[in-house]
């Protein structure tokens, strides 16, 4: 689990799996696109199932209610415990399990911007915006071994840049992204302060071993505006 943070901090857990009870009854919200990927408590967690057809869709998001301001003013971070098990994809740009986090607009005076990362067996790998390749191509990326065991990943965000840690090891690092200007079925990047993770592509597909979740915010962040949202996005 990841270290206490430091005083100035506070965390809010959106998911435990030492409690032995599902993401959705924690507060998580989940969707799919239609039945088929499985949720399996295992392990002190969930088994995360997509791996069975390659044009499975689903994922996990934070509820708004409980969701912190992800401030790019004040910087934040949010933290996952996986184990990419397998993954499999038939496009350089797409990756079974992928997280995403949209800041907030900066009190609608900026657009929305974030990063959307790709987890494979073997690279974490960012997705570009329109000014760096075209919207959801494959950027700047670190070899590194997903599969080897549940690893606590530290992704932190402030003003332009964000920074992505494995077990408190920075591995990769870069500019966050303005993907406001892309159009899909499924649109959720102008939504501001979200954050989820899953398999969002019909093109790859995945097995993962999901543990735990939070977010972490200075405690002078306030809260925002509640909105109901899953950012579950379909990209061939």
């Amino acid at each position: 689990m990841p270290a206490t943070p430091p005083p100035n901090t506070e965390t809010t857990i959106l998911y435990d799996g030492s409690l032995g009870t599902p993401p959705t009854e924690q507060g998580l919200l989940y969707a799919e696109l239609f039945p088929g990927p499985t949720q399996t408590l295992n392990n002190g967690g969930v088994l995360f199932d997509t791996s069975s057809f390659v044009g499975y869709q689903a994922g996990y998001a934070a509820d708004p209610a409980l969701l912190p301001t992800l401030s790019r003013t004040t910087g934040y971070t949010v933290t996952v415990a996986v184990q990419v098990l397998n993954e499999t994809h038939t496009s350089n740009d797409r990756a079974g399990f992928s997280l995403l986090a949209l800041s907030d607009d900066v009190n609608g005076t900026e657009p929305v911007k974030g990063i959307e990362l790709g987890f494979w067996e073997d690279e974490v790998w960012a997705q570009n915006d329109a000014t760096q390749g075209g919207y959801f191509t494959h950027g700047e990326g670190v070899a590194f071994d997903t599969t080897t065991a549940v690893i606590t990943y530290s992704l932190y965000v402030i003003t332009d840049t964000y920074t992505l840690s494995a077990d408190g090891v920075p591995i990769l690092n870069g500019p966050i992204r303005d993907y406001t200007g892309f159009t899909g079925t499924i649109d959720p990047y102008e939504t501001p302060n979200a954050y989820g993770f899953g398999d969002n592509t019909t093109s790859a597909g995945t097995e993962v071993q999901f543990n735990y979740t939070a977010v972490t915010v200075p405690i002078t962040a306030v809260e925002p505006d509640m909105k109901v949202y899953l950012p579950v996005v379909i990209r061939p």
